[in-house]
């Protein structure tokens, strides 16, 4: 196996500088020639980093540790895989860390990554709350650590020392229920644990907007954690039934997960109501299943991709030498239109 020493003698320079260029070291008196010279050397031998030899220089490893909750949802896990891969693609070794595994609070999370001291860490923080990370960032960045957060669904201290990218929440709500109100829709519930925020406000922007002051809101019990489906939807169920019964007007619901979505839809059959021809739905995570029910669910897609080229993009700058600003970057969600918004508007169609 080629190493910076055969890299150098085929070039012609010191040790050092083939080092620095492929560490992304910036060096004025390096040029441009004898990088593209060096590049050209490594590629045609055949050279691959040794980053353990490396970490052991540096006093820290050089990998990329991925800190991820308990995948208990097909979207968490679909978004734990798309930063995974983003991670790999940066040809560093990458450590997988379960947070769900760890026992509550910062300091067991923080134990575990001091313990590696990674070159990197890559917080995908749908479910951490800010006491549960921003300790833990905070300490990291003292040990020299570069830390990134993914998908924050709760607010963050600007002044945490770590490149965020997330997606607009809100905004995702509001492409949901602006698709009901561009389809004719007045009447419109929403079916969500109030304490998921960004559903909430986007939701109550969308109408507000359009001058709709009618709030139709499914309360869910806000002791019921998210991840428990089966409490979730049985809950779901039967306030929306109670929302309907009371509220026969309302043509169209809004659902802050495609779970919740599932369970809505429940409810209508047990009224007698129809989807879509009596009362459209719209879920939000584009989970797998939406597009396969015998109608196909209208629902919010998360950004996948954005969040898998910015995980790349971000990590590459920081180990390759960026000590830029901090970025604070937003992906927009987009809706995945399907049959079960394709209805009339008929209010009170089924039996009530």
């Amino acid at each position: 196996m080629a190493t910076m020493r055969d890299i150098a003698a085929e070039v012609g320079v010191a040790v050092s500088t083939v080092s620095r260029v492929l560490n992304g070291s910036p060096d004025a008196r390096v040029t441009d020639e004898v990088r593209e010279r060096v590049f050209a050397a490594a590629e045609r031998l055949g050279y691959s980093p040794n980053h353990y030899a490396r970490g052991l220089a540096l006093g820290r490893g050089s990998h990329i540790s991925v800190c991820t909750w308990s995948a208990m949802t097909h979207i968490a896990a679909h978004r734990g895989r798309a930063i995974h891969e983003a991670a790999l693609a940066t040809d560093r070794p990458v450590i997988a860390i379960d947070a769900g595994a760890i026992p509550t609070g910062p300091d067991g999370l923080l134990r575990v990554l001091t313990s590696q001291l990674p070159a990197a860490c890559v917080l995908v923080s749908g479910s951490f709350r800010p006491w549960q990370m921003e300790p833990v960032v905070t300490a990291l960045h003292r040990h020299g650590v570069h830390c990134l957060v993914v998908d924050s669904s709760w607010p963050l201290d600007p002044a945490l020392p770590c490149d965020t990218v997330r997606a607009d929440r809100t905004q995702g709500a509001k492409a949901a229920v602006w698709h009901l109100i561009e389809r004719g829709h007045r009447h419109i519930g929403l079916v969500s644990l109030l304490r998921i925020t960004g559903r909430l406000a986007g939701y109550d922007q969308a109408l507000a907007e359009h001058d709709i002051t009618e709030r139709y809101i499914a309360p869910l019990d806000p002791d019921i954690p998210y991840k428990d489906d089966v409490a979730l939807t049985e809950c779901a169920r039967r306030q929306t039934r109670d929302l309907l019964r009371e509220n026969p007007q309302i043509t169209a619901l809004f659902c802050s997960s495609d779970v919740l979505a599932l369970a809505t839809m429940g409810a209508a059959a047990d009224l007698g109501l129809r989807v879509p021809d009596d009362i459209a739905v719209v879920g939000f995570d584009n989970d797998t299943f939406g597009g396969f029910l015998p109608v196909p669910l209208t629902t919010i897609e998360h950004p996948l991709d954005e969040f898998r080229e910015a995980t790349t993009r971000l990590l590459d700058a920081r180990l390759g030498g960026d000590e830029g600003p901090w970025r604070r970057e937003i992906a927009d969600y987009r809706l995945v239109a399907r049959a079960s918004t394709d209805g009339p508007i008929s209010p009170g169609g089924g039996e009530q």
